[in-house]
């Protein structure tokens, strides 16, 4: 074995073990709700987070640089871009944002698209059977967003505005691909389809 490869194996091993720990810490211990805590998500959150350490420690190698001061360096990279005043903070904020996204499997994604894909559960059930079924928000609809009907979520769209996360809905029409929604207490109108 190459002299400082046991050392950056046994650094870039004791990494990955420590990041997957934290990782999976936050998914269990804390009350986020947007990783399922389930047996999968050990498994998904360990496979994304190997291939970071493997190129580590290939870049490491390659660069005949040792492990220990390559992750002194990157904590005090990481240190500087988060907590000095420079402009280069957002910077640093973004790269752990998406590291951390990456690692956990991007939960943050329906925030990011306007019009979430049909769940695969959802696929076969028509839409129009939906109608005047009672669910939950599952997100903010702003207006656009997801809802909880039987178990399963559905792309959706707020007929009458900005609805809470957590909220009663009751479908009232489709709009594409997506339900049309009005919060519970205001269905008193008749339905709309598009």
């Amino acid at each position: 074995m190459i002299p400082g490869m046991k050392a950056n194996m046994i650094v870039t091993a004791l990494g990955y073990l420590v990041t997957v720990g934290v990782a999976l810490s936050g998914v269990f211990l804390s009350r986020q709700n947007r990783v399922p805590r389930r047996g999968r998500t050990v498994l998904c959150i360990s496979l994304r987070t190997l291939p970071l350490f493997l190129l580590f420690f290939v870049v490491c190698q390659r660069l005949d640089v040792n492990a220990v001061a390559a992750v002194a360096a990157l904590a005090l990279v990481f240190w500087v871009l988060l907590i000095g005043p420079s402009a280069l903070g957002l910077g640093g904020i973004g790269v752990l944002y998406v590291l951390r996204q990456w690692i956990l499997g991007w939960p943050d994604r329906e925030d990011f698209l306007l019009n979430p894909p049909l769940p695969r559960e959802a696929e076969h059930r028509s839409l129009d059977e939906l109608v005047g079924k009672m669910g939950v928000a599952g997100c903010p609809l702003r207006p656009g967003g997801l809802v909880v009907l039987d178990e399963s979520e559905y792309p959706a769209h707020s007929d009458l505005g900005y609805i809470d996360r957590g909220a009663q809905v009751i479908v009232v029409g489709r709009k594409g691909t997506s339900l049309l929604v009005r919060p519970a207490a205001s269905s008193l109108a008749g339905p709309a389809r598009s």
